[in-house]
This record gives structure tokens, sequence and C-alpha cells, in this order.
């Protein structure tokens, strides 16, 4: 009887590999599937910027060297690598957050693993690695996914050291929350997140885990407070440093943000995590629920309110998608094992849309959706074509248009120019822009003066990343029978 049971164990252990590897596998295709092709947009090119003068002096000037090691962006050191060594081109710059976003699908496992059981931790990295919001920032040259990868484990870490009372699990999740703040300061919604979390315990008549304690609040809350002042003083000594960074931009609606939260996640994943979370608070897994409740629900409520202002991207609440995915894999598992045996292929169809939704959204964003960002590449390129050696192009993103023009020094920020200088102009002048950050007075004028002669629209769900080319001649019009459209729909 022992021989068997251990047989079955052995069994168990070796499909439970066998499955995480395919999905890893999976993410990995997901991921590496036309990594190369999509444009680059203006947070990437900077990205790319940075990364390639992240070692700069760093022989010659002791403070590169503090730099690199107590500040850089991981990200930056991580895309040096590959621009160093291959060149910097679309792939080359987004080849470490891809394998990063691969990665995190085992690493992630096991605490998740470790906390539950085997079902849940596959289910949950599963919904993970078909995740189109986990995609589309593993195929870009930016910190999404490691800051979620460091996010994640701080707040993992956290939990188990106040349930086992472990002060070295609570230095290890600082450890982490340091890594995630590194990449970007929102890292600190952990504080108030975990600070909830720790008053609800005191306060609910609920069984309190080993740990509530004041040594671990201080383990936790002073390194974190330190660490915040020390990546947040920069807009306090610089002054107007916030209010030109986040302040003086166009600001996105309420609802329009809950609208984009909705489509990032997806229906089926939100229902399904929503609902197993609610479940799993009257469970003996209350207290997990509760923190991870807190950490889907604090983001998006400081985006929303945050967002009447200043500027917020919903990107920000990216952190909360580790929340949903758990609380869905939780949910699977117990709806397939307790629904009766007669009932099985209906939980199963339950499940089966979790999955094929991710299908279609992975298709629209591969097919139709640019990669989910503007079309620069084909606007660029239009004008490559079919440009003179005198003329100047005018765009709103000077770095991409470098970039893609090959350094054309005929390349010209929208923002440095006024009316006057196009109306005095003899230049051919093409534009290249989304008409976001443009002087309105100079759309208007390109509108009344330029003709359109490309398209470049990608849709997505309810977004429009709009993209257009125009040419202005004071001369002889170039002759285009009518505007080049870009064969995204």
């Amino acid at each position: 009887m022992h021989a068997k049971s251990e047989t079955v164990n052995t069994n168990s252990f070796k499909y439970e590999y066998v499955f995480l590897v395919f999905v890893t596998i999976i993410a990995a295709g997901l991921r590496f599937y036309k990594l190369g092709e999509w444009s680059l947009w203006g947070d990437e090119i900077l990205t790319m910027l940075r990364a390639r003068s992240v070692f700069q002096n760093i022989l010659s000037d002791p403070s590169v060297v503090y730099y690199v090691l107590a500040e850089a962006e991981i990200t930056h050191i991580l895309t040096y690598i590959p621009l160093k060594l291959f060149g910097m081109t679309e792939w080359d710059a987004r080849l470490a957050p891809a394998l990063i976003g691969i990665f995190s699908i085992p690493i992630l496992y096991f605490p998740i693993k470790k906390i539950f059981n085997p079902s849940v931790g596959l289910i949950a990295v599963s919904l993970l690695a078909v995740a189109t919001w986990h995609i589309e920032w593993s195929q870009n040259a930016r910190f999404y996914v490691l800051l979620l990868l460091f996010y994640s484990l701080a707040l993992i870490a956290f939990y188990k050291g106040i349930e086992e009372d472990n002060p070295w699990y609570l230095v290890l999740s600082v450890f982490f929350l340091y890594l995630a703040t590194r990449e970007r300061l929102f890292s600190m919604f952990f504080v108030p997140i975990t600070f909830g979390y720790l008053f609800l315990l005191m306060i609910l008549p609920v069984n309190k885990p080993r740990g509530l304690r004041l040594r671990n609040f201080l383990i936790v809350f002073i390194p974190a407070g330190i660490i915040a002042l020390y990546f947040g003083g920069f807009f306090v000594v610089e002054e107007g440093e916030w209010e030109e960074t986040f302040v003086i931009v166009t600001q996105n609606s309420f609802s329009e943000l809950l609208v984009l939260y909705i489509e990032a996640i997806g229906i089926p994943l939100l229902c399904m995590g929503l609902l197993g979370g609610i479940y799993m608070l009257f469970t003996e897994r209350f207290r997990i629920a509760l923190l991870l409740g807190i950490n889907a629900a604090v983001p998006l409520s400081a985006i929303l309110v945050l967002s009447q202002i200043q500027f917020v991207a919903i990107r920000y609440t990216f952190i909360s998608l580790i929340t949903l995915v758990i609380f869905a894999g939780f949910a699977v598992v117990e709806l397939i094992s307790q629904t009766p045996k007669s009932a099985k292929l209906l939980a199963l169809g339950c499940v089966a849309i979790l999955f094929i939704s991710p299908l279609k959204e992975n298709f629209m964003y591969y097919q139709y959706e640019n990669g989910a960002r503007a079309n620069w590449k084909a606007a660029f390129e239009l004008v490559e074509q079919n440009q003179r050696p005198d003329d100047l192009i005018l765009t709103n993103t000077h770095t991409l248009g470098m970039y893609y023009l090959k350094n054309n020094q005929h390349v010209i920020d929208m923002m440095d120019i006024d009316l006057e200088f196009l109306k005095k102009s003899q230049h051919r002048i093409w534009f290249v822009h989304n008409r976001r950050r443009v002087n309105p007075d100079i759309v208007i004028w390109i509108d009344q003066n330029a003709r359109l002669v490309g398209v470049f629209d990608v849709h997505q769900d309810e977004q429009n990343h709009e993209m257009r080319v125009y040419l202005y001649d004071p001369g002889e019009p170039q002759k285009f029978a009518s505007p080049i459209f870009s064969n995204i729909p």
C-alpha cells in the first residue's frame, strides 16, 4: 500500500512539472511571435537610449557604479546586453522583457503552489501565460513585466512572513519591493495595501496570523518608508517636476479608464476572478483573499481618483493582474472539485471560456492591433520612400523620427516650431503625428494647408491609435491619387 502511494505521488509530481514546462513553452511562443515586427513607440525608444547609456563612464566615474548598483532600472541593465551585442533593433530591445515574461511563469508558480496547491498554481500561471495584457508588456521594451514579477514576489513574501512570523520572509519582501521600486515609484502601492491589510486583520473578528505584531510592522514599514523617500524625493527636490511630468497632460476620464481596465483584464477573467475572490473570503483562506483583494482594489481606486487631477494610465494597475489570475485559478479548482460528476461537463465549459476568450483577444492583438500600439514605423517608412533631400520632417516624437529615418538631420520636433515657421517655410514639409501633445493651432494649419497622404490608424477595442502623415508642398503638390492606408483596419 505504501509503495502504491509513493508511485501515485511520483506520477503526480512528474505530470505537474510536465504541465508547467508545457505552459512555459506556450508562453514563450506567444511572447516571441512577431516580437520584432511591431513599431516602436515613444517610451520604448527612451528605454533603448537610456539602456544604451546606462554603463557610460562606469570605469572612470564612481557615481555611475553607485547608480548602476543601487538606482538604475534593472530593465535598463538587462536591455543593455542585447543592444550591445546585437544592435539597436526592435527585437533586441524587447528581448529582455520577453524573457522576463516567459520566466515569470515558473517563478510565480512555486510560491502560488506553496500557498495554495499545485492545481491552483498551474491554472493561475496558465491564465497569466495566455493573458493578452501580460503578452503585450512582455513584447514592450518597458519595465512592466519585471515590476509585476518583483512586486508579486514582495507581496507573497510579505504574506508568508506575517503568516509564519518569519522575519526573513519580511526582509525578502522588502528586498523585492526595493527592486520593484527601482523600476517605478508606483510600486509603493505596496505600502497602503499591506498596511490596510494588517489594520483590517487587527479590527476584524477573525483568526489572527502569528506574525501580527509590532516587530514585523517595523521590519516592513521603516525600510519601505526609506525606499519611498529615496526614490520619490526627486519630485520634492526638483521643483515643478511632478507637475511637468504628470499634471500638464491631457487627463483620461473616470469612465474611460474603467472601460480600459475591463478590456485589459478581459471580462471572463475579471468575472471569474472577482467571484473567486469573494468565494475565497468565506473559506479558511480568508486572509490571503483579503490581501489579494486589497491589492486589486487600491491601485484601480487610486488611478480612478487621480485621473481627475493629473495624468494617469491604466497600465499603472498592471500589478493587480496577479490577484485576478490567482483568484480565477482558485475558482476553477473549487468549481470542478465541488461540481457533481453529472455536471462536470458544464463546469468544464465555464472554465473553457477563460481560455477561449484570450485566444480571440490574442488573435486580434497579433493580426489587427499592431501589438496594441501606434504604427509609427509604417508612417515613417512612407516618408522615407517619398522624401526629397531638402524636405523637412516634423513629428511629435522626435527620437522615433531620428531612429526610423536614420538620424536624418531634417527631423524636427513639432514642439519646437510655431505657426510663423510654417507660414514662412519654402520647403516641403512632412508631418507625422498622432494629434497628441501638439499645438491645436498647428493641427488646424496642417488640416487646412497640407495634403493627407497616409493613414495608419490602429483600432484596439474602444481605442484608436491614430497615425497620420501629411505633406505640405509650397510649389507643385506631390501627386498621390489618394491617401495611403495601412493594411491594419
